[in-house]
């Protein structure tokens, strides 16, 4: 939790002192699509699934300036595992996991020129897990928790890298800039610290952004 107000406490005080040059900046929309490996940090999940897995995301930003934003954004990860008897044997059933994360959240991009090729940014906020636990020949069982994540990432303009092809993204379909992603981010989604199941962990990213 002392990491995450660190975090937004950081991302307050940026927002703050931001370049106020910009706030003559049109707004704009990035929509990001993305994947991770996903590693989640029940001690438990380790052990009934694999250790890590693949995690999508969708994400919707609305950017005040070409620094400040504001964001939601959805994913979805599968797990899949064998039951353990309490004696810790493994027994013939085989059970699943799914968890789908929604996330709102404030960004702050450290981009100070124009058409700049590396952009550092940071975020944070509040994150809740939807779940589904099945287990073979038997109901399923549904529910939710929530919490909060921090992110921290660089995004690399492939505009600069490719100008011809974004000159045609933009008069075929007004993106005015593209970019490639990488982050990681740690989320901690047990109902802040109510609930003894711990929904988050580590994700670390690759994807593609669009500004339009």
């Amino acid at each position: 939790m002392k990491y995450f107000q660190s975090v937004l406490a950081a991302l307050l005080i940026l927002f703050l002192f931001s370049n106020l040059s910009q706030a003559a900046t049109s707004p704009y929309w990035s929509f990001d699509i993305k994947a991770a490996e996903f590693r989640p940090s029940s001690a438990e999940y380790s052990l009934e699934y694999s250790p890590s897995g693949l995690l999508s995301d969708l994400e919707l930003v609305y950017n005040f300036t070409p620094m400040i934003g504001v964001g939601v954004s959805v994913g979805y990860f599968s797990g899949n595992g064998i039951v353990y008897s309490t004696s810790g044997r493994a027994s013939a059933l085989t059970q699943q996991l799914i968890l789908i994360p929604s996330q709102f959240f404030l960004i702050y991009h450290f981009d100070f020129e124009t058409d700049q090729l590396l952009v550092p940014y940071l975020g944070a906020g509040f994150t809740r897990v939807t779940y589904q636990h099945s287990v073979e020949g038997q109901n399923s069982a549904t529910g939710g928790l929530d919490g909060y994540h921090a992110r921290a990432g660089i995004k690399v303009l492939l505009d600069r890298i490719d100008p011809n092809s974004a000159v045609n993204l933009y008069t075929e379909w007004r993106i005015i800039h593209t970019y490639f992603v990488l982050e990681g981010q740690y989320s901690q989604v047990n109902n802040f610290g109510e609930s003894s199941i711990n929904l988050g962990g580590w994700s670390y990213f690759g994807g593609i952004q669009f500004d339009f």
